[in-house]
């Protein structure tokens, strides 16, 4: 429930990234409510860190806690035999660490019966009863084609008569080739080639020696202590937090004074804990889930001070097994729009992000339903029947592998897994001793949880026998218009949608989800700062939190080192959050995500909203241009139809009038005349209906062409203006230069400069001329100095 794995270990952050409930679970008091409920969180206290290493690099320094995942089982009283109601809850323990360092703390009401459970029926349940989202590719919008081509049917024309062959002999056989064989011989035809659960040792007892020393009126008093698999787990009650922090010291227990103000109100409401560690030479891969039996009507959840080890928008998940189905106290049930459900970056769908989204819009305290009626079966997956046979048909049997762990064919394989046998008998226990099951789920931010959910029984909704339930399920489509995207008439609408669209995987609560660059992240709002966190879907995300924690750690003692202090970003401020870092962005700029943190960026389109929706919805009311008309060769016209998505009607796609002109009917002349034409020339449309941005080169091409024809003219008016200019220039070897032997004119303008003697205007040639004009656009564009 209140759990968690590391990621990564370092100097500062060992004892900490394995963080499982803190202590401070739950400030509804238990006598506020009308009657006695089940808690089932608790805490992995954090050790005192060892002091820093010379040298070594700044770890990150982080309570960690993902997600809650609770199993309970209720029991209803039977006033018959005199039995009270009870709820049963299976607490996953995650920690990966030193051993050493190990320490769990529960509150609870009452001394409870210790069991351990088993990890793999929480893998189980949570794999069968989790929500179904379906995100599918939706059918093309892109517009259809109205035109089709019509022609009128060949010409029935006569068959001429082959030619004759030549070398043809009269008389003789005509036509007749000679036969490769000698005569007389048969030619040869080809021929074709066809080819059991650990004992429970109870030292609690009137010969326990703590208990017979313990006083009467003791500042710590003890009710039970029991090694239970590899754990050591001590029940006790006390009136002062601090006597009880001192008391487990030196019993040896790995508990700082952080935990000392978070233990107290629930020691002031008459509760006790539940202490365990590891016994002596005990390896963290032996810690197991814990099964805590009690007196209650329901079962409740303490969220209050889990906020100490919480990521942002946590998710707390229960699986309530009973008689009847089950409903939050006080606290509504929220649905999912189906219209929400959409795909992130990297085909992620937004469920995590979506359901955060619809609880803040309900008021924050919200539950949704992900699984409702009978549980589900457990059942060995056996198509070939070999569990169930008499005798071992399939060679099963001592093969070294456990495939039925209920069957006595596979008995000797499955004995040598306890765990698997266990999980196993859990599971049928669970599914064939309750009707119904209910699963309720939640998603909190640390600063939200202000309470304690608890959870009563559905008069009247009670599953048929043998009636399965089924898990919630999601689905959508998007918006396709991948083939015709060249074709949206307005191509910056097209980018706008396309940057934000990737905001349906992002919810950034207290701010706005906006696009910048090629990515999407969070503008927060005034006093919040953007965190980089682990999400359901074990993927990061980034949200905004407040810019102070809710929970101070260092109000009990200890000390966390600046994570911001080898942190340096080139834009914005790294805010330390209780041993995480987080970005402040200056105006202008929003927080993306940057390997495992977070860095600020430059805006360029925002969503208007925290993100979490599907935002594809514009797309399907975007102008699409039709597509542009098939060509229908020379003999045929094209035939305008009616169709079911019709695009706009863009010029470089319209037909031209002529080609949706009647053509006369076919005859034997017309179609010899076609067929002896090139296939370009048959086809004169095709390639530029086709490739209508050839069409507009084209356009481009012709203006540019005419521009320069515009140029040809004004240089040759302006040489016909001025014939000394164009006058040749006799050269040294008695040959005609246009250029001129001194250079050109002074004014640069010219193209030649003094005329040689006996040389006049009326020697100058038309030709002459447009070499001139020629040679002073070529120095034009090239701005190439006269010579």
């Amino acid at each position: 429930m209140c759990h968690s794995v590391p990621k990564r270990a370092g100097r500062l952050a060992r004892w900490v990234r394995g963080l499982s409930i803190p202590c401070l679970l739950g400030a509804t008091l238990w006598w506020l409510a009308p009657a006695p409920t089940a808690h089932a969180c608790g805490c992995l206290s954090p050790p005192v860190p060892p002091p820093p290493v010379p040298g070594a690099a700044d770890a990150e320094f982080a309570v960690n806690q993902e997600s809650e995942l609770i199993i309970f089982e209720v029991d209803p009283a039977d006033p018959v035999a005199g039995e009270p109601a009870t709820v049963t809850a299976h607490v996953l323990i995650r920690y990966a660490g030193d051993p050493e360092q190990f320490a769990w703390l529960v509150p609870v009401p009452s001394v409870p019966e210790l069991e351990l459970s088993h990890a793999g029926a929480f893998g189980w349940l949570d794999a069968q009863t989790a929500p179904r989202v379906f995100v599918n590719e939706g059918e093309s919008r892109c517009p259809h084609q109205e035109y089709s081509c019509r022609q009128h049917p060949r010409a029935s024309c006569p068959v001429p008569p082959p030619p004759p062959p030549p070398c043809s002999v009269p008389g003789g056989n005509r036509g007749s080739q000679p036969s490769a064989a000698p005569f007389g011989a048969s030619e040869q035809q080809p021929t074709g080639f066809s080819g059991s659960q650990p004992g429970i040792e109870d030292n609690f007892g009137a010969g326990d020696p703590m208990m017979a020393a313990a006083p009467v009126t003791p500042p710590v008093q003890v009710f039970a202590r029991s090694q239970i698999g590899a754990y050591d787990t001590v029940t006790f009650g006390a009136g002062d937090a601090q006597a009880a922090v001192d008391w487990l010291q030196e019993e040896g227990f790995i508990v700082n004074d952080t935990m000392t103000p978070f233990m107290q109100p629930y020691l002031d409401a008459d509760m006790l804990f539940i202490a365990s560690k590891l016994v002596p030479g005990a390896e963290a891969d032996e810690i197991r889930p814990l099964r805590m039996r009690y007196e209650a009507d329901g079962p409740m959840i303490p969220l209050q001070l889990t906020a100490v080890a919480a990521e942002p928008h946590l998710t707390v998940t229960a699986l309530i097994f009973g008689d009847t189905a089950f409903e939050p106290v006080d606290h509504p049930l929220v649905t999912i729009p189906r219209a929400h459900i959409a795909r992130g970056l990297d085909g992620r769908t937004n469920y995590p992000m979506a359901l955060s989204r619809v609880i803040d819009e309900a008021g924050g305290d919200g539950f949704i339903q992900e699984w409702f009626g009978g549980p589900p079966t457990y059942a060995i997956n056996d198509p070939g029947g070999c569990c169930n046979a008499d005798g071992d048909f399939c060679g099963i049997a001592f093969n070294g592998q456990c495939e039925c762990p209920m069957s006595p064919v596979d008995i000797d394989d499955c004995s040598a897994d306890e765990e698997l046998l266990g999980t196993v008998e859990l599971l049928q226990d669970l599914t064939s001793r309750h009707t119904f099951l209910t699963r309720l789920t939640t998603r909190l931010s640390p600063e939200e949880m202000t309470f304690d959910p608890a959870f009563r029984a559905m008069p009247g909704v009670v599953a048929a026998p043998g009636q399965m339930g089924a898990p919630l399920t999601l689905s959508n489509q998007t918006v396709n218009i991948r083939d015709c995207e060249p074709d949206v008439v307005d191509q910056d609408a097209l980018a706008e949608v396309r940057a934000i669209e990737l905001c349906a995987a992002v919810y950034c609560g207290e701010g706005t989800c906006v696009a910048a660059g090629d990515t999407v992240g969070c503008d927060c709002d005034a006093g919040t700062v953007a965190r980089v966190f682990d999400d359901l879907d074990g993927r990061p995300s980034i949200t905004c939190v407040p810019d102070v924690p809710p929970v101070d750690l260092t109000a009990g003692g200890l000390e966390i080192p600046d994570v911001c202090a080898s942190s340096a970003l080139e834009q914005g401020e790294c805010v330390a959050l209780g041993g995480f870092r987080a970005t402040r962005c200056p105006d202008g700029m929003a927080a993306i995500m940057a390997g495992e943190g977070s860095m600020c960026a430059e805006i360029t389109a925002a969503a208007g909203d925290p993100g979490g929706r599907n935002y594809q919805a514009p797309l399907a009311e975007l102008p699409i241009c039709a597509p542009a008309p098939p060509d229908c060769s020379a003999e045929g016209w094209l035939s305008r139809g009616e169709v079911e998505i019709q695009g706009e009607e863009c010029a470089a796609n319209l037909p031209h009038d002529s080609w949706l002109e009647t053509q006369p009917p076919r005859t034997c002349a017309t179609d010899r005349a076609i067929e002896t034409l090139p296939w370009s020339e048959r086809n004169p449309r095709s390639t530029l209906e086709r490739r209508p941005d050839l069409l507009r080169g084209l356009d481009d091409e012709i203006e540019r062409f005419q521009a320069e024809v515009d140029e040809i003219q004004e240089a040759i008016a302006e040489a016909a203006a001025n014939p000394d200019r164009c006058t040749p220039v006799e050269d040294s070897g008695g040959s005609s230069n246009p250029r001129g032997a001194a250079g050109d004119n002074q004014d640069g303008g010219g193209l030649c400069s003094a005329t040689g003697p006996g040389h006049t205007g009326s020697h100058t040639t038309l030709l002459t001329c447009l070499l001139i004009a020629l040679t002073l656009i070529t120095r034009r564009r090239t701005q190439t100095p006269p010579t």
